[in-house]
């Protein structure tokens, strides 16, 4: 599935028009689904228990740095060409389809099919939220077509509960959330990153839409928070192995909820960056460096091994 995915991440490079990249990059986003939960999945079985805090740390900054590392250089090579945004990932994709050549598969159950209602129905459910968040504020709020996607998000979910239990192969193996520290931890997530992806991205629309930033400059702007988060996160995950995911999780998530207040009431009009935006989002990357970890290895803890790729799927879902 790693080396598959490799494959299709320059597709886009191919693309001749705006619906042509758009359709390779929901075949990318596909390939995409499959990395991240194969790759937890490699990774966790070749540690101990005692150092699995340590090896989510480790795996959770080598993405804290990308993230970092990605929107200032997207802004240089835009300047260039757009192809090539996705041409800079041909020697990261070889390196790391060599790279897990080095790792042991985990167990397997042969013969089993890809879960097509599953896949189909999750499919129409995401696309019917992302449909009514994007085009909401010209439909209205209110209006009988996004009543109508909060209707189909409603029925595709129950579908899916019902279509999974009975599935020889389910997509989504609910039978993980029957493990009560994994459900806890899942809903934990699923709260932190909400709150995440909405603070990333009104982050990079304050610097180009209300400060008027360049492309470039608000990507370096944007890149010293995860920057120091990639520094972090593996100090995180040797914490969460010495003083258990609880603790650990509390601490972080209370840190990040000041790191959000201190945000909303203090956010400046005008250009202020190094004071006071930036202190307060240091502050962030040391939070998401506890909280990562932690939620993480609290989901991931309890699942036996031919779990953790089906477990880590509904994680990252």
């Amino acid at each position: 599935l790693v080396g598959s995915e490799m494959c299709i991440r320059d597709s886009c490079v191919l693309a001749w028009d705006v619906p042509s990249l758009v359709a390779f990059r929901v075949v990318q986003g596909i390939g995409a689904a499959t990395l991240l939960p194969v790759s937890l999945a490699l990774l966790l079985p070749a540690y101990p228990a005692s150092r699995r805090g340590a090896a989510i740390g480790a795996w959770g900054s080598l993405g804290a740095l990308a993230a970092g590392v990605g929107p200032p250089v997207g802004g240089v090579l835009a300047e260039l060409d757009w192809r090539v945004i996705f041409l800079v990932n041909v020697p990261v994709a070889l390196g790391t389809a060599l790279g897990v050549r080095r790792l042991a598969e985990p167990p397997r159950t042969p013969g089993l099919l890809l879960d097509g209602a599953g896949v189909t129905l999750i499919a129409v459910g995401v696309g019917a939220v992302v449909l009514a968040i994007v085009e909401g504020p010209d439909w209205g709020w209110g209006s009988p077509r996004l009543l109508g996607l909060a209707a189909v998000v409603v029925v595709a979910a129950v579908l899916l509960v019902l279509v999974e239990r009975r599935a020889e192969a389910p997509v989504l193996d609910l039978c993980v959330l029957g493990v009560r520290s994994f459900a806890a931890a899942t809903a934990a997530s699923t709260a932190y990153f909400l709150a995440f992806f909405c603070y990333s991205l009104l982050c990079v629309l304050a610097f180009q839409g209300a400060w008027q930033l360049s492309p470039l400059r608000a990507g370096l702007a944007y890149a010293l928070a995860p920057l120091a988060a990639a520094v972090a996160t593996p100090l995180g995950g040797r914490l969460v192995d010495r003083v258990g995911p609880r603790r650990v999780a509390v601490a972080g998530t209370l840190l990040y909820l000041a790191v959000l207040v201190a945000l909303g009431l203090s956010w400046p009009a005008e250009p202020g960056y190094l004071f006071p935006v930036l202190p307060i989002l240091l502050v962030g990357a040391v939070a998401l460096s506890l909280i990562f970890p932690a939620l993480t290895q609290s989901a991931t803890t309890s699942l036996p091994s031919e779990l953790l790729a089906g477990g880590t799927g509904v994680l990252n879902t």
